[in-house]
């Protein structure tokens, strides 16, 4: 997969590369004058830089560069069926096509469009069905990637936790990503307090996602120590590969993040639970991997985040491509177990979200009719 990945890398860095020269040759066609090397040197030059650019998705410059190459190439393709249906030509309109403006223009509005998207957090509901006997109808409140301090502050999180409070929730899950890199101490220290207060009836439950130790970082803002402290004070339990009895009828699990390295198979971790009659067996696992190891040791639903449901078009694509997860959002019955994948409260890196939105989920587990 890591092969496959980096040639895929390379492949599409030679294709933005090329693409770049067409562009550019077609805009300096422009310009009067002679076609010297110094012009070419000048064009190859220009497109190797913004193809590198192009593909470092982790920064806002290559995020506006690949919306704008696929919008180019749209314009493009309507632009050649225009001249296959022999439409008469307009000279200006040729001049505007060939300074590549229409399509800066437009991937301003679509990135516009994704500020705006990322900070509008909607509810996301879903009823799944189980012919076990769990008592009673129950309710769980999931919340993962909220990668505290990129969209909002606290302000935005007081208002969020009113709104989540009124779910009414019987079971609330922190699926990992509460915080990340860019999160200081302090607003890891309000984040978990205003998750902490969210009204429930049988708890708060917590995975680790990768990025909530700030392993990825140089710049530590606080210790693991801290950060466990901190979700403990506020009654969150911190599920580290083990499972926990909510009710008579229910068991909740969490896996290690799988960043981690070797983890507990997930046999290892239910024990001796009984997953073929009595307990509905809910796990949490922050990346949506390894479902027919959970199929195959009877788990009922498993909820995760982590692929912000691609966040930034066309990440989604790339990940059922190369199937770096089982799921890349949404909910799905896989041999009789029900997998929800949450796009998370927020982003990673930069506030921005062109693909899927934001989202708390709420998940009702009803009993079959008999």
């Amino acid at each position: 997969m890591i092969v496959g990945g980096i040639f895929l890398i390379v492949l599409l860095g030679v294709g933005f590369i090329y693409y770049y020269r067409c562009l550019l040759k077609r805009l300096f066609s422009l310009f009067k004058g002679k076609n010297t090397k110094l012009k070419q040197y000048l064009i190859s030059f220009l497109a190797i830089l913004l193809g590198i650019l192009t593909i470092n998705l982790f920064s806002i410059i290559g995020i506006f560069l690949v919306h704008f190459i696929l919008i180019s190439l749209i314009i493009d393709l309507l632009v050649w069926l225009i001249k296959k249906i022999k439409v008469p030509k307009n000279g200006l309109f040729i001049k505007i096509y060939k300074t590549s403006i229409i399509p800066l223009i437009l991937t301003g509005l679509v990135l516009g469009y994704g500020y705006f998207n990322i900070r509008n957090v909607i509810e996301t509901k879903y009823t799944i069905y189980t012919d076990k006997e769990i008592g009673e109808d129950i309710r769980v409140l999931l919340i993962t990637d909220t990668h505290y301090g990129t969209i909002f502050k606290k302000d935005k999180l007081d208002a969020y936790t009113k709104k989540m409070n009124e779910v009414k929730a019987d079971i609330v899950v922190l699926g990992g990503d509460i915080v990340d890199e860019s999160t200081t101490k302090k607003e890891m220290e309000e984040v978990f307090k205003g998750l902490g207060s969210i009204e429930n009836k049988y708890g708060i439950y917590y995975v680790y996602g990768n990025h909530d130790e700030q392993r990825y970082s140089n710049r530590v803002d606080f210790t693991k120590e801290e950060l466990d402290a901190t979700i403990m004070e506020n009654n969150i339990k911190i599920l580290d590969e083990q499972s926990f009895s909510v009710t008579e009828n229910i068991v909740i699990a969490g896996r290690m993040d799988n960043s981690y390295g070797k983890r507990k198979s997930v046999k290892e971790i239910l024990g001796d639970v009984d997953v073929e009659s009595s307990n509905y067996v809910i796990m949490v696992d922050h990346q949506p991997i390894e479902y027919q190891e959970n199929v195959d040791s009877g788990v009922d639903l498993i909820l995760s985040g982590h692929t912000h449901g691609g966040q930034v078009f066309p990440i989604k694509f790339f990940i059922n491509l190369l199937h770096t997860a089982d799921l890349a959002y949404g909910h799905q019955n896989i041999k009789g177990m029900d997998a929800v994948v949450s796009s998370g409260m927020a982003g990673w890196g930069y506030p921005i979200r062109t693909q899927e939105h934001s989202e708390y989920t709420i998940i009702d587990i009803k009993e079959e009719e008999k």
